[in-house]
Parts: C-alpha cells; sequence; structure tokens
C-alpha cells in the first residue's frame, strides 16, 4: 500500500511530477511513475538535497541485465554487482558528471539499490543530489533541475 504522503499518477505519454502538500516535517515527498519504469524523488525539507531512486522493471539487454527481479531481496546483489549494472552507473555518472555543474548541483551519492516492487525485488539506481551553496531548502529552479535530469536519464537509457 503506498505511503499516505504521496499520490500516485500513471503516465504512458509524459512525465508527471506531483508535489504533495503533506510533509513528514523533514521530507517532502514527490512521485513519479513512467509507464514500466517507477522513479522516486524525495526531497529533504530543511537541508538543499533531493534523492531519486530508478527502479529498474524491464530486461536491458545493452548492460546484461536480463532478469530483472528476485523473490527475495539478496537475489538482486548478483544483478546489482555484474559487470553490466556498473558500466550502467558509470554511464548515469557521465551523464551527471555533464548536465550537473550547468544546473548547480553536486553528486552525493551514486549507487546500486534493492528496490520493492509488489511482490518481487529489484535492482534499481540510486542517486542524491545537492544544490550548491545552499544552506536551507533546495531552491525551485534546482527542485526543476532534479526533475529534468532524472528525465534525461531515464530517456537515456530507454528505462520505460
Amino acid at each position: 500500500m503506498p505511503c499516505p504522503l504521496l499520490r500516485r499518477r500513471e503516465s504512458h505519454t509524459r512525465l508527471h511530477l506531483e508535489v504533495d502538500g503533506v510533509s513528514d516535517g523533514s521530507r517532502t515527498r514527490l512521485w513519479e511513475n513512467i509507464e514500466t519504469m517507477a522513479i522516486k524523488i524525495t526531497h529533504d525539507a530543511g537541508a538543499p538535497t533531493a534523492s531519486i531512486e530508478f527502479m529498474i522493471t524491464h530486461p536491458l539487454p545493452d548492460y546484461d541485465l536480463e532478469e530483472v527481479e528476485a523473490p527475495i531481496p539478496r537475489d538482486v546483489d548478483p544483478m546489482l554487482a555484474s559487470q553490466g549494472f556498473k558500466d550502467l552507473l558509470d554511464e548515469t555518472r557521465a551523464i551527471l558528471d555533464r548536465d550537473l555543474p550547468a544546473a548547480n548541483l553536486e553528486i552525493t551519492q551514486l549507487t546500486g539499490a534493492i528496490c520493492h516492487d509488489k511482490s518481487v525485488h529489484r535492482p534499481g539506481i540510486w542517486l542524491v543530489l545537492r544544490e550548491r551553496n545552499a544552506q536551507k531548502a533546495m531552491s525551485a529552479a534546482a527542485t526543476k533541475q532534479v526533475a529534468d535530469i532524472a528525465e534525461t536519464i531515464r530517456a537515456t537509457f530507454n528505462l520505460s
């Protein structure tokens, strides 16, 4: 069951970004779902950071990720440790290195993630971005840049 702080929308044609007016005091939650690739963006309310989680829901043969679901979390570990997944992270970092300086954002964390999808577990990409020289919550411009960067990664790797 989805968290009550989240509203979910499905779309086959365009990316939807909704900011829920409810916050748990420290985080504002954003949820985006694009066809077969779920993107979850969470902004810290009191800090200039945002996390993005890309759940891989279909095979990516270019990265030797033929199997992308497992019944238990530990069965996802070999997927995350594969050379193909490491290559996917390297190419993601290259995109971020190219796009982040103009967006006034920096990478805080980029790693693999075990994502829960109904009754299965899937590999995913976990990314944390920070707005440079900001002390409080992320600016509106940086928030938009985070969503744009998430869409760039999704589109580049045909993750939907």
